[in-house]
């Protein structure tokens, strides 16, 4: 069996033309070793907690705030003759019906303690108990992956916030199912929640749709298409001013 070290990388340069040459050119030499299955494990180890234990600064690198805001991308790799390029971009979408569904649960949960300090009981228990398990392991697993990182002073990325991001992702459809059994008893209000769903799902496949040139690197956009999605977000994409001569999209497609 081999062990094959494969290559990642973020780019140093702050820069941006050194950037697009160090992620457009070619990986160095690929190493595969014989390793017994301990070796493999050993080496797996030993790079997790080597390969970030000095501090320094990235042109991607973030602060534990800007996750919530969407006002960071990471770029992984640029096609050295046109504009296709791979980057983490979080789906806006999804990121902020997610911190809607947060927000719910904790203003619901405050409502909920007061009331029943006043022996006030809106739901029975059985859903109450339902709805303090949603808060211990979503909104708690939430907290547990995310405030660590505002006390921090190493470089944060936003793949560190994927964790926290995909407990908090959970709580749309655990929040939009206890209002359901909680609140809406008609049959108005229940088909008005299910068109509310079905438009957050539209939204966020489009969304999707629109973002997949850069989180799958196909196809290529051209330099005017990039540059309106960076009007539409903050991310730093890279845009080549000059394409290769004789490159196009058609081309590439009659092919």
């Amino acid at each position: 069996m081999l062990w094959n070290v494969e290559e990642h990388r973020y780019g140093l340069s702050q820069e941006k033309h050194e950037l697009k040459r160090e992620l457009s050119s070619p990986l160095s030499t690929a190493v595969a070793e014989e390793l017994s299955f301990l070796q493999k494990f050993w080496e797996l180890q030993s790079k997790m907690l080597t390969v970030r234990s000095h501090e320094q600064e990235h042109k991607y690198s973030s602060t534990a705030l800007q996750w919530l805001t969407l006002d960071t991308s990471i770029a992984y790799w640029m096609h050295p003759k046109s504009n296709a390029q791979i980057h983490l971009l979080p789906n806006s979408v999804i990121w902020g019906s997610s911190s809607l569904a947060l927000i719910a649960y904790l203003v619901t949960l405050i409502f909920y303690l007061l009331r029943r300090r006043r022996c006030i009981y809106d739901i029975p228990e059985g859903l109450w108990e339902q709805f303090s398990i949603t808060g211990w392991v979503l909104a708690g697993g939430w907290m547990f992956n995310f405030l660590p990182y505002l006390l921090t002073d190493k470089p944060l990325f936003l793949y560190h916030y994927l964790p926290a991001a995909t407990l908090q992702t959970l709580l749309i459809p655990a929040m939009l199912s206890h209002f359901a059994d909680c609140f809406l008893r008609s049959k108005i209000s229940r088909h008005l929640l299910t068109a509310l769903t079905l438009a957050i799902l539209a939204s966020a496949i489009q969304n999707h749709r629109m973002l997949c040139p850069l989180s799958l690197g196909f196809p290529p956009l051209q330099s005017h298409e990039l540059a309106q999605l960076q009007e539409l977000h903050s991310w730093e994409l890279l845009i080549r001013q000059q394409r290769t001569p004789g490159y196009s999209l058609q081309n590439n497609t009659s092919d």
